[in-house]
């Protein structure tokens, strides 16, 4: 009952008006309906896109540097340590890296990045060693075991580089030295010396 008096009054209220105004009569009453916007916005349900890009290897690695296009990365092995140097080329007895993985050769046939090591003298595992690494069309990982001894290594920066090496299937990285390498591996090497290993 109460309710019902209450919108009744309401009602009647709305009702009057006032005859004693300023505009000659006019009704200049205000106006106290109020619009509101009620129309609840939905949040943006769409999927952002997606930004993660993945890693860029087209330069190539080189100690705490990246040679840009026709550079190749020298090393010079001392003791423990190696200096590093962006170069258009390399003197004789040291490293010449001019590929780190199958991404710096994308040109013609040749789409694999090997490395052929020598090694001359030194105890293993740190034998002096010299190496030469550049894009080819073929390439199988064989490490050298000894220090008088040569051998290669297909260079990578992901599992699927290394799928056509049916014998050393795995990337995976190794350190040398104080030096990090990345090249296929076999299951022994993968289990016994390797860092980590990728995907």
């Amino acid at each position: 009952m109460r309710n019902f008096l209450a919108l009744a009054l309401v009602a009647a209220c709305a009702a009057c008006g006032s005859d004693n105004n300023s505009n000659n009569g006019n009704d200049a009453g205000n106006d106290f309906a109020v619009s509101f916007d009620l129309a609840q916005k939905l949040p943006d349900l769409a999927v952002p896109a997606d930004l993660a890009t993945p890693p860029d290897f087209s330069g190539i690695n080189c100690g705490s540097m990246t040679c840009s296009a026709g550079n190749v990365c020298c090393a010079m092995q001392n003791g423990g340590t190696a200096t590093y140097m962006c170069a258009t080329s390399c003197a004789d007895g040291g490293i010449m890296i001019g590929c780190d993985g199958p991404d710096n050769c994308k040109t013609g046939s040749d789409n694999l990045c090997c490395a052929t090591i020598t090694t001359n003298g030194g105890t293993p595992p740190a034998c002096n060693l010299q190496a030469v690494s550049g894009c080819t069309n073929t390439c199988t990982t064989n490490v050298p075991f000894s220090c008088n001894s040569q051998g290669t290594v297909r260079l990578c920066h992901r599992g699927s580089d290394c799928a056509s090496d049916t014998n050393n299937p795995y990337c995976c990285l190794f350190t040398y030295n104080g030096n990090n390498v990345t090249f296929c591996a076999n299951q022994q090497l993968k289990m016994s010396i390797a860092a980590m290993c990728f995907n």
